[in-house]
């Protein structure tokens, strides 16, 4: 599955780096922060966790959507704050079939995406990891917990599913929105 994740802060790099220990996902994180986008490009992704470095090589970061292009599924992960110019400035990877999910905090980031890209092709969700920034191209998995998603209107779907075992692959811990 080709993902993307909008937003390679703390949280974007958890997901980022579990996601992309999956061989059969392709993954790209996208941020605005070169030196740190520089950096995993160069070393890899570096994560701390559980008093281990682990490198994770196999994702892929840009600061261009473009080069990016359409994607399987787009996690959102930036501030609230810049949720609509995040999802503006990286129009190229959504595309009609592109599953867009939202872990975001805050409130509103729902209606944002989908005034962006159409409430189609949102999923939302909550999570309870924890993740630190130590600097470019490296951050801490600072606690687990799960991943909860679902549909907008609370039925299950084939798409939900799908996630469901996506994250289940990565041990990214995960449950449903009812």
């Amino acid at each position: 599955m080709k993902i993307a994740i909008v937003g390679a802060g703390a949280m974007g790099c958890l997901y980022g780096a579990k996601l992309s220990a999956v061989p059969a996902n392709e993954v790209f994180l996208i941020d605005v922060w070169k030196e740190h986008i520089d950096m995993i490009c160069k070393n890899g992704l570096q994560m701390e966790e559980n008093g281990e470095l682990l490198t994770y090589k196999n994702v892929t970061a840009a600061c261009d959507a473009e080069s990016v292009g359409t994607c399987d599924l787009a996690i959102v992960f930036v501030k609230s704050t810049l949720t609509e110019q995040a999802v503006k400035s990286n129009r190229a990877i959504f595309g009609p079939q592109t599953t867009a999910l939202t872990l975001q905090n805050g409130l509103g980031n729902i209606d944002i995406i989908c005034n962006e890209i159409g409430a189609e092709n949102v999923i939302a969700g909550t999570t309870a990891h924890g993740a630190t920034m130590l600097g470019p191209g490296k951050m801490r998995h600072a606690g687990s917990g799960k991943t909860i998603i679902g549909e907008l209107d609370g039925i299950h779907s084939s798409r939900v599913e799908k996630a469901r075992r996506i994250f289940g692959g990565c041990r990214i811990g995960y449950g449903y929105l009812r």
